[in-house]
């Protein structure tokens, strides 16, 4: 008759913080037999392990994009050495983690610390379209122009809050270092008076303060 193995009594809790479309901190060292425990601070987002490992978890299976309370937890032990990827459902290019699990002396080490500065956002403006009716005369179209300057290369992702109405879907783009435009149609914001939050997340997970400013299409 084969025993099953004891937990260890020195078994760990080690937190991850799931806000501002990051993990943080985006890797964690930890014992086999240890716990990770997740904790929502933002709502649309998800712990999802990565195919293909010998340890298999996710937050919200079956949902392509899930809402948590503030402060809701998810926890997964990990039984087995190695080092194991995870992605958030919502954001999976931008929000990623992982976890090392063993002695980092031996067999597979953990990712260095590398890049904790999260990029700079400044100078974001925006100068609102105006939508012309079928025939009418001086008036002239245009779309809606955004402007902003990025300290690194980053995936900008764009929200929308339209007062009174519909939000429109988020917006995300990959910029690169410098100043940055970003044109939008009268069809994906239409008329209406909007707040625009931007957020930039660089390669190694950092993401920035969220930058707001506010526009009117016409």
């Amino acid at each position: 008759m084969l025993a099953l193995a004891a937990v260890p009594a020195w078994a760990a809790t080690t937190g991850v913080e799931v806000r501002n479309n990051s993990f943080a901190p985006p890797s964690v060292q930890i014992q086999p037999g240890d716990t990770v425990t997740w904790t929502f601070k933002g709502a649309n987002h998800s712990v999802t392990a990565d195919d293909g490992q010998s340890e298999s978890f996710d937050s919200d299976p079956g949902q392509t994009f899930p809402v948590h309370p503030l402060d809701d937890t998810f926890s997964h032990t990990f039984n087995s050495p190695g080092r194991f990827t995870y992605f958030c459902k919502v954001h999976p290019t931008t929000m990623r983690g992982s976890v090392a699990v063993g002695d980092p002396g031996g067999g597979e080490p953990p990712p260095p610390a590398g890049d904790t500065t999260p990029p700079g956002v400044s100078g974001l403006e925006a100068r609102g379209g105006r939508k012309c009716k079928r025939k009418a005369r001086k008036c002239t179209p245009r779309k809606t122009r955004v402007t902003f300057t990025v300290s690194e290369d980053a995936t900008v992702r764009m929200t929308f809050n339209r007062r009174g109405g519909t939000d429109p879907q988020p917006l995300e783009r990959a910029m690169t270092a410098g100043e940055n435009k970003v044109t939008l149609s009268t069809r994906r914001v239409r008329r209406g008076r909007y707040t625009l939050g931007l957020i930039a997340t660089d390669a190694a997970g950092n993401a920035s303060g969220e930058a707001v400013t506010t526009f009117r299409v016409r």
